[in-house]
């Protein structure tokens, strides 16, 4: 009885370092969020890591972000990193007064600044690093606007520096990466899983089936038995 306790707490322990190494990642990535269209685009919970992978569609791209109280409002451009990407992205930063008046905040020069590699390990993709925005703000409404000289080609607009993986979020990161493989990357959706995201899976497969394999086991030769 006591070796097949240690065993099992062996068994657990090793389950469970396993997943830690695999869900680790995760605190490093941007929540994704893929923008479809060209409508102007809800920001929830904007200190929340979120990463909004669209396309200029020969207009600005416009998010909105209303907060009820005082938040960080972080801001970064960045564009996957794809033989013939353009760097010329940039954005303004505004709040919106009660009146309608605007202020800019920042303007994030994508045209002057230096564009940095940056290679992402949780999805295994490599961006350019562009200009980013960073201040404690009063509650309010703000706005950020993306564009280019042409306003068209790919973009990823980061918002917020919070991690909040949850399990559901975990879920929507693993449909939403095939798209964005062969949108952003042009790469095979199946590529969505040869990095961190399929070990995540291999694990928390085998942390879900290997006990119901064992407990059907055990079963199976207790029936035997009587």
């Amino acid at each position: 009885m006591k070796k097949r306790s240690s065993k099992s707490r062996s068994f657990k322990t090793l389950l469970l370092v396993c997943l830690l190494l695999a869900v680790g990642p995760t605190a490093l990535a941007h929540l994704p969020r893929l923008v479809t269209g060209d409508q102007a685009v809800k920001v929830q919970d904007p200190e929340v890591s979120q990463a909004f992978y669209a396309r200029l569609r020969g207009n600005p791209a416009v998010y909105e972000i209303r907060a009820p109280g005082e938040f960080l409002l972080y801001v970064n451009l960045l564009v996957p990193d794809v033989p013939g990407i353009a760097t010329d992205i940039s954005a303004r930063v505004i709040r919106v007064g009660e009146d309608g008046g605007e202020t800019i905040l920042s303007f994030l020069d994508g045209e002057n600044s230096r564009w940095e590699p940056f290679f992402e390990p949780f999805a295994g993709d490599r961006y350019l690093i562009g200009p980013e925005f960073e201040r404690t703000v009063l509650s309010g409404h703000y706005r950020i606007e993306v564009f280019n000289p042409q306003n068209t080609g790919k973009y990823v607009l980061a918002v917020g520096k919070r991690e909040a993986f949850t399990p559901a979020e975990t879920l929507h990161t693993i449909k939403t990466l095939p798209a964005l493989k062969r949108d952003f990357f042009g790469k095979s959706p199946l590529t969505a899983f040869f990095n961190l995201v399929g070990l995540f899976i291999l694990i928390s497969g085998a942390i879900f089936f290997v006990p119901l394999y064992l407990i059907a086991r055990k079963a199976s030769r207790m029936r035997r038995r009587g």
